[in-house]
Protein backbone atom coordinates (compact mmCIF):
# COMPACT_ATOMS: atom_id res chain seq x y z
CA UNK A 1 0.00 0.00 0.00
CA UNK A 2 1.08 3.56 -0.53
CA UNK A 3 -0.22 6.99 0.42
CA UNK A 4 0.06 10.33 -1.32
CA UNK A 5 2.71 12.60 0.17
CA UNK A 6 1.35 16.06 0.87
CA UNK A 7 4.52 17.78 2.06
CA UNK A 8 6.72 18.52 5.06
CA UNK A 9 6.48 20.67 8.16
CA UNK A 10 9.81 21.58 9.69
CA UNK A 11 11.09 22.27 13.17
CA UNK A 12 7.98 21.17 15.13
CA UNK A 13 8.46 21.14 18.89
CA UNK A 14 7.55 17.74 20.32
CA UNK A 15 7.16 17.13 24.05
CA UNK A 16 6.62 13.63 25.43
CA UNK A 17 7.40 12.07 28.81
CA UNK A 18 9.56 15.03 29.92
CA UNK A 19 11.51 14.90 26.65
CA UNK A 20 11.43 17.98 24.44
CA UNK A 21 12.83 18.07 20.92
CA UNK A 22 12.32 19.56 17.46
CA UNK A 23 11.48 17.31 14.52
CA UNK A 24 10.69 17.61 10.82
CA UNK A 25 7.43 15.81 9.94
CA UNK A 26 6.20 14.52 6.63
CA UNK A 27 2.51 15.14 6.02
CA UNK A 28 0.37 12.51 4.32
CA UNK A 29 -3.22 11.32 4.41
CA UNK A 30 -3.26 7.99 6.22
CA UNK A 31 -7.04 7.73 5.84
CA UNK A 32 -7.66 6.59 9.39
CA UNK A 33 -8.92 7.99 12.65
CA UNK A 34 -5.34 8.39 13.91
CA UNK A 35 -4.18 12.01 14.02
CA UNK A 36 -0.49 11.14 13.93
CA UNK A 37 1.81 8.30 12.92
CA UNK A 38 5.17 8.25 14.67
CA UNK A 39 8.02 6.41 12.96
CA UNK A 40 10.70 4.42 14.67
CA UNK A 41 13.18 7.26 14.17
CA UNK A 42 11.12 9.58 16.40
CA UNK A 43 10.14 6.83 18.82
CA UNK A 44 13.82 6.25 19.60
CA UNK A 45 14.39 9.96 20.29
CA UNK A 46 11.36 10.04 22.62
CA UNK A 47 12.50 6.89 24.44
CA UNK A 48 9.49 4.91 23.22
CA UNK A 49 10.50 1.28 22.81
CA UNK A 50 8.90 -1.86 21.52
CA UNK A 51 10.37 -4.91 23.20
CA UNK A 52 9.93 -8.63 22.79
CA UNK A 53 8.37 -8.65 19.33
CA UNK A 54 9.20 -11.58 17.11
CA UNK A 55 10.66 -10.42 13.84
CA UNK A 56 11.25 -13.78 12.21
CA UNK A 57 9.26 -16.99 12.25
CA UNK A 58 10.84 -20.23 11.16
CA UNK A 59 7.78 -22.14 10.00
CA UNK A 60 9.70 -25.39 9.71
CA UNK A 61 10.31 -25.63 13.46
CA UNK A 62 6.87 -24.64 14.70
CA UNK A 63 4.78 -27.50 16.05
CA UNK A 64 1.41 -28.03 14.46
CA UNK A 65 -1.70 -28.80 16.43
CA UNK A 66 -4.44 -30.81 14.82
CA UNK A 67 -7.78 -29.03 14.72
CA UNK A 68 -9.89 -30.58 17.52
CA UNK A 69 -13.12 -29.96 15.63
CA UNK A 70 -13.84 -32.49 12.93
CA UNK A 71 -15.26 -30.61 9.94
CA UNK A 72 -17.02 -33.79 8.81
CA UNK A 73 -18.51 -35.38 11.95
CA UNK A 74 -20.15 -38.75 11.78
CA UNK A 75 -23.86 -38.41 11.18
CA UNK A 76 -26.00 -40.55 13.49
CA UNK A 77 -27.43 -43.55 11.68
CA UNK A 78 -30.56 -43.80 13.88
CA UNK A 79 -30.45 -47.57 13.42
CA UNK A 80 -31.77 -49.75 16.20
CA UNK A 81 -30.10 -52.98 17.17
CA UNK A 82 -32.12 -56.16 17.15
CA UNK A 83 -35.62 -56.68 15.93
CA UNK A 84 -38.68 -54.95 17.35
CA UNK A 85 -39.58 -58.06 19.37
CA UNK A 86 -36.00 -58.41 20.75
CA UNK A 87 -36.04 -54.77 21.90
CA UNK A 88 -39.50 -55.16 23.46
CA UNK A 89 -38.33 -58.26 25.38
CA UNK A 90 -35.21 -56.41 26.59
CA UNK A 91 -37.27 -53.45 27.88
CA UNK A 92 -39.70 -55.85 29.58
CA UNK A 93 -36.77 -57.57 31.32
CA UNK A 94 -35.31 -54.33 32.72
CA UNK A 95 -38.61 -52.53 33.43
CA UNK A 96 -38.72 -53.53 37.13
CA UNK A 97 -35.11 -52.44 37.63
CA UNK A 98 -35.82 -49.07 36.00
CA UNK A 99 -38.82 -48.51 38.28
CA UNK A 100 -36.82 -49.57 41.36
CA UNK A 101 -34.02 -47.20 40.35
CA UNK A 102 -36.36 -44.22 40.11
CA UNK A 103 -37.51 -44.95 43.68
CA UNK A 104 -34.00 -44.74 45.16
CA UNK A 105 -33.68 -41.86 47.60
CA UNK A 106 -31.14 -39.46 46.01
CA UNK A 107 -29.92 -38.36 49.45
CA UNK A 108 -28.50 -41.75 50.46
CA UNK A 109 -24.74 -42.11 50.18
CA UNK A 110 -24.62 -45.67 48.82
CA UNK A 111 -27.14 -45.56 45.98
CA UNK A 112 -25.68 -48.69 44.36
CA UNK A 113 -26.75 -50.91 47.29
CA UNK A 114 -30.28 -49.46 47.19
CA UNK A 115 -30.80 -49.65 43.44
Amino acid sequence: NSVDRIGFINNVKVFYNNISLHHNFEIFDIQSKADICIGLDLMFKLNITINGLVTHWDDATLPTIEDPINPKPNAPSCKYYGTESVRAQFLKNIEKDLIDNTNVDPTVEDTFRHS
